[in-house]
This record gives structure tokens, C-alpha cells and sequence, in this order.
């Protein structure tokens, strides 16, 4: 609006002076100035912006993704868009003038690239911008094609957004609050057994897949046992205390290493619609206690108090003895719907001389 009014006032002001009246006086000849381009330059071409395959709506996979000041990422997107997995991350270089054809070397971002399953495994990949799209080169088990995209517009656009939600806030690994540890022997067999809290620190993302890694040494440094355990599925935000155990062949160990790693193309997914609820949705109550000379038993009622229908859920039983951990036991909960409550029942044959017991709860995969 501003320029508008500068250029109408220029306008207004040449076209007074032309109506001006003559003066009396001879008026000197002068040479006339000639009026100032005011025309606005022309801008640098700008690819910044969402894209997607040109013809997208006739496949069901293609490709998508986002330029920003200095990156340009794609994503194949599969499964009627339920799926999104990386396939390029690289430097945008961009244009520094209104150029109508442009190219680019993009050098790979090898920190997301190398580890993500469907991604491009090449160092460097070209780009060139025509015809108001962008092409590519694009190669999985041994064909490789020509890619175009279009720039994004109107509702396309609107879900490419919300789509790319979640691949353009940073995704955060899940901490480790506390952990506890300890070798249990019994009459059948000898365990590691260990409880430990997670939290999400994540506020858009829950966690689908993610592995817990625990390394046993010596003294020396060496390994002893290595085992990888499946973490459960844990909401954007929350806190879970889940329970395990594993066979080892040793009484002894100088030091325990846990390491948590989440799947970087399936493990985060946006917590709205994922379908993964609080922990605290889960109440346990109605909890009895049996003895008898062959096993110990807790039964109990598990209620899902939220409207989402939740496929898995663990029930961990911590035994323990003066503080100290002495057994675990856990429980499957299959089909447990929004707002149901299920009795479940929980057995241990091992000969647990325990004073308290804990019992927690997870969503499992």
C-alpha cells in the first residue's frame, strides 16, 4: 500500500506541475530531468516451500518433502500417508538471482541419511529447477528415475504441513530416570534383572519403537553379555516404569551400561491420532494375594480409562526383600477397549521370599 501511495504521489506531483500556470517571465531553458525508474527489481528465484511428486495422487508411494533457507529433505510418503521415511537430507544452495532455470549440488546430511532405511545412501545428489518444477534423480533396488515435484498449494499444501509436522521439530531420545539391577538366582536358572523409568521428553512426538541395550563387563572391560529388549510405547510427555529379565550364565559383573535407541523412520509419531494413551489411563485395583505350596498368585482387575482402544498392555509384578529387587513377574493384557475393565491373574513357581511387591503397567507393542 505504501508503494502504491509513493508511486500515485509522484504521479500527482508530475501531473501539477504540468498544470502549473506560465509565469510572466521568460523562463530560462533548463534541461529536463528525466522521471526515476521506480520499477521494483526483480526478485532472486525462491524454492523454499513443500513439494510433491507431479502426479501424486495416481501412486501409492511418492515423494515429498521441504526446502528451507539451507536444507532440502524428501520423504517417501506410503501407506496412503500413514508412513514417512527419509529418503534425502541435504544443503540447498539457493538462487542469487530470478533465474528460470537453476541447479544445484546438494551434499548429503550423512548424520540422518546413513542409518535411515530408505534413504539415498549417495554422497551427492543433483537438483535442477525448470519448468516450475524440481527434478531429481531417484534410485531403490537398482531403477532409478526421474523425479518432479510441483510446489504445494492450497490443500495440498495444508497437509503437507501438518504431515511434515513431525519430521521438522527435533525429536528427542527418551532419558533413563532411574535404574535398578541385580542378579537373581534361583532353583531353575540365573537372571539379570533390572527395573528402570523412562521418560519422553518429546511434547509432539509418543514413542512407537524404541530398544533398550544392556551391556554387562568384567573388570576388564570385557563383555559379558549383551541383550536387546523392546522398550513398550510410551505418550508424548509421560513417564513409565517398565520391568524384564534375561538369562546369563555368571553370578558376578563390575558394570552395567543402558542404552536407549528409538527408530529413527517408525519409532516417533506424532502423539495426536497415534492411538497411544497416558499411562495413568491404566487402574489397577481389586488386587488379591494366594500362597500355596506350589506358586504364588495375584489376581486383580485392570480398567482403560480413556476412549481409546488399546491393543497390548503389561501388568510388571517387582518382588522385593528389605529393598532390594527378588523377582519379577509380568502379564500380557491383549484387546483391552476405551473405558473396559479385564480381570487378569498372575503366577510365579519360582520360590520368591519377598515383604512388598510393586505392580506397574505399560502399553506394549
Amino acid at each position: 500500500m505504501k508503494r502504491v501511495f509513493y508511486v500515485f504521489l509522484l504521479v500527482l506531483v508530475f501531473l501539477l506541475s504540468c498544470c502549473a500556470p506560465a509565469s510572466e517571465k521568460p523562463v530560462s531553458s533548463q534541461p529536463v530531468s528525466k522521471p526515476q525508474d521506480i520499477s521494483k527489481p526483480e526478485e532472486p528465484l525462491d524454492l523454499k516451500g513443500y513439494w510433491i511428486q507431479d502426479g501424486y495422487e495416481n501412486l501409492e508411494t511418492y515423494q515429498a518433502g521441504f526446502i528451507n533457507d539451507s536444507v532440502i529433505e524428501i520423504y517417501w510418503i506410503m501407506d496412503g500417508g500413514e508412513t514417512i521415511a527419509l529418503y534425502w537430507s541435504g544443503s540447498y544452495i539457493p538462487c542469487e538471482n530470478s533465474a528460470k532455470d537453476y541447479s544445484w549440488e546438494s551434499d548429503a546430511d550423512k548424520e540422518k541419511t546413513e542409518y535411515a532405511i530408505f534413504a539415498s545412501g549417495d554422497d551427492k545428489k543433483s537438483f535442477a529447477y525448470k519448468n516450475d518444477n524440481i527434478e531429481y534423480k531417484a534410485g531403490m533396488a537398482g531403477v532409478t528415475t526421474t523425479i518432479k515435484l510441483n510446489k504445494a498449494e492450497g490443500n495440498v499444501l495444508t497437509q503437507l504441513k501438518n504431515r511434515f509436522e513431525t519430521v521438522t521439530v527435533d525429536k528427542k531420545e527418551l532419558e533413563i530416570l532411574s535404574s535398578e539391577y541385580t542378579i537373581i538366582k534361583s532353583k531353575y536358572d540365573t537372571d539379570f534383572a533390572f527395573v528402570i523409568e523412562l521418560y519422553n521428553p518429546n511434547e509432539v512426538f509418543a514413542i512407537d519403537y524404541a530398544d533398550l541395550t544392556i551391556i554387562l563387563r568384567d573388570k576388564d572391560g570385557k563383555i559379558l553379555k549383551k541383550e536387546d529388549v523392546s522398550l513398550p510405547k510410551i505418550a508424548a510427555g509421560d513417564k513409565v516404569v517398565m520391568a524384564d529379565d534375561f538369562s546369563v550364565s555368571f553370578e558376578e559383573y563390575d558394570s552395567v551400561e543402558f542404552k536407549v535407541e528409538t527408530d529413527k523412520d517408525i519409532g516417533f509419531v506424532k502423539q495426536s491420532g497415534s492411538g497411544i494413551v497416558p499411562n495413568e489411563v491404566f487402574e489397577i485395583t481389586n488386587v488379591s494375594e494366594y500362597q500355596n505350596d506350589y506358586d504364588i498368585s495375584f489376581t486383580g482387575e485392570i480398567t482403560n480409562n480413556s476412549d481409546i482402544d488399546v491393543e497390548y498392555v503389561t501388568i510388571y509384578i517387582v518382588f522385593r526383600k528389605d529393598g532390594q529387587i527378588v523377582g519379577l513377574e509380568d502379564e500380557f493384557i491383549s484387546d483391552l477397549s476405551g473405558g473396559e475393565t479385564e480381570v487378569f491373574e498372575i503366577s510365579t513357581y519360582d520360590d520368591i521370599k519377598y515383604d512388598t511387591y510393586e505392580i506397574y503397567t505399560a502399553q506394549d507393542l
